[in-house]
């Protein structure tokens, strides 16, 4: 119990440790003092803005930068009186050489709401609260120090992903689970369909002509790509994406199935593999029926602008379905249900062969 504490004292210090090295770009808050003059030019305006600088090293400075009000809304950043952004600086030498407004300083309401939903788990996980910390924590650095780092070294995006995965699956079932045989039998069944869900990833995206190219981020991609000279298939970056999201649906389900077989042989040891598994089906099956609903309201989210936006235009359904972006999202969502049907009697298997008799 001692080492297992102290490994997630070690982890949350690490990845703290490892945030606060990552920063390599400035961007501290600042508070409007005022705004000193504003001019209308053809399609824009341009307000001169006097800051405070709040946070960072250049805390206390102030500075006065050039806001840019577009006709697109999307753009622009409106700031008044007392409002308190982000900036982007430059710096040299202990000198700001550049600074501009990046958009509104939305950290405090994340971290507010952020630190109720942590509440809200301490209070239903009691000391299991630290354990699910510290592997939330791992997922997160290892994303940002493994997986990215990986993919920017021109490392196969699909192969980066699965190398996540196996670490991830090894750190955070080693954390979560209190037994052997729970982590054994979720990890065996979440990366064997997790390795499934690839190959299949491959062959639907290329019957349906997905090039990754009108995926969420992938335009702003190509083009920092362009300037860093780094080459990323974003056909891969596609396939990486539905594995990445098939990961996390088949981990909960392994976990909860694993779990659950594993006290249902505590209350009746005598259980045969038989029937052990397929007690296991049944409850995956009742897990599956509920989870396909979720993911079709998840579908449903991502894809709710541009449904309305079709309806406005009187786009038809099939030409709706047939954009790349709604058809990648369709794809991700078939495949990740598809990898509940997969990952619940690889994991029923493995527990009934490590919990059951001998007799089948």
């Amino acid at each position: 119990m001692k080492f297992r504490f102290l490994v997630l004292v070690c982890l949350v210090l690490f990845t703290t440790a490892m945030f606060a090295a990552a920063e390599k770009v400035s961007f501290p808050s600042a508070r409007v003092i005022r705004i000193e003059k504003e001019k209308t030019e053809d399609s824009f305006r341009i307000q001169t803005v006097l800051f405070e600088i709040v946070s960072g090293k250049f805390k206390g400075r102030r500075i006065a930068i050039e806001n840019y009000l577009w006709d697109d809304p999307a753009y622009n950043t409106r700031v008044n009186t007392a409002m308190t952004v982000v900036l982007k600086l430059y710096s040299n030498d202990g000198k700001i050489v550049r600074a501009m407004v990046k958009g509104y300083k939305r950290d405090f309401a994340v971290i507010v709401f952020f630190a109720g939903f942590l509440l809200l788990l301490l209070f239903f996980t009691g000391w299991r609260f630290l354990r699910v910390t510290a592997s939330f924590a791992l997922n997160v650095s290892g994303v940002f120090f493994m997986l990215i780092p990986m993919i920017k070294k021109g490392i196969n995006p699909v192969a980066a992903i699965l190398a996540f995965s196996f670490f991830s699956l090894l750190a955070t079932l080693f954390l979560i689970t209190d037994s052997r045989q729970k982590a054994v039998a979720s990890f065996v069944g979440t990366f064997s369909s997790v390795l499934i869900v690839v190959f299949l990833a491959f062959f639907s995206l290329k019957c349906a002509h997905v090039t990754g190219f009108y995926i969420a981020g992938a335009r702003r991609l190509v083009s920092l790509v362009r300037a860093s000279n780094v080459n990323v298939n974003l056909f891969l970056v596609a396939v990486s994406s539905i594995v990445a999201a098939a990961l996390g649906m088949a981990v909960d389900v392994a976990v909860s199935i694993s779990s659950f077989l594993s006290e249902l042989v505590k209350r009746n040891p005598e259980l045969s593999r038989r029937k052990i598994f397929s007690r296991g089906l049944s409850v995956g099956a009742d897990i599956f029926s509920t989870m396909v609903n979720s993911l079709f309201f998840v579908f449903m989210g991502s894809v709710l602008p541009l449904f309305l936006s079709c309806l406005a235009c009187r786009i038809g359904l099939i030409r709706f379905v047939n954009f790349e972006s709604v058809s990648f999202v369709i794809l991700q969502s078939i495949l990740s249900s598809g990898v509940l049907v997969l990952t619940i009697p690889l994991t029923a298997f493995v527990s009934s062969r490590m919990l059951g008799k001998d007799a089948l």
